[in-house]
């Protein structure tokens, strides 16, 4: 009978978990995307990154961004939540904000190597987060990878901005 009732509370406690697990993730990931429409800051990020909300302009970025097109929103938006986490004064939301840049870089990495155009800037920024985080020793290993970026290949478009 108790093992019964102890296992009942462990897959209890393992579902709660798995519930606040997603509802933080979820919610981390909607005021990312909540946030991702203030025009000052929208003007401050890379020239693709802005393309990306008109598909004509977007798509004149394929070849340049290679294997890592189909992912740069993720990039995007964490240089997004970067640039307002510098400008915070309030530790936890930029701690909050941090967080959410590793994590969008994190996201990211996988689909860049160091031929990537973005490798560096990716671990770069990665670095920063994690510095911000107090994680120095993570941070570090980032700063090192940035070393090992061999971007190879396209130019960026020579005209990226397509006259609206």
């Amino acid at each position: 009978m108790s093992s019964k009732r102890d296992a009942r509370r462990i897959v209890r406690g393992l579902v709660l978990t798995m519930t606040a697990s997603i509802a933080v993730t979820a919610s981390n990931a909607t005021v990312a995307q909540a946030n991702f429409a203030d025009p000052a800051y929208i003007k401050r990020l890379p020239q693709y990154c802005q393309d990306r909300r008109d598909p004509e302009r977007w798509k004149r970025w394929r070849e340049y961004l290679g294997p890592v097109y189909i992912h740069i929103h993720h990039y995007c938006s964490g240089i997004y939540t970067e640039l307002k986490a510098k400008e915070t004064l309030d530790k936890r939301k930029l701690d909050e904000l941090a967080g959410q840049t590793a994590h969008q870089m994190a996201y990211v990495s996988p689909y860049c190597d160091p031929t990537c155009v973005i490798y560096a800037d990716l671990h770069r920024r990665w670095a920063w987060a994690l510095s911000v985080q107090g994680n120095s020793v993570e941070a570090r290993k980032h700063i090192e990878m940035m070393k090992a970026a061999r971007p190879t290949g396209v130019r960026p478009p020579a005209n990226p901005a397509v006259p609206r």
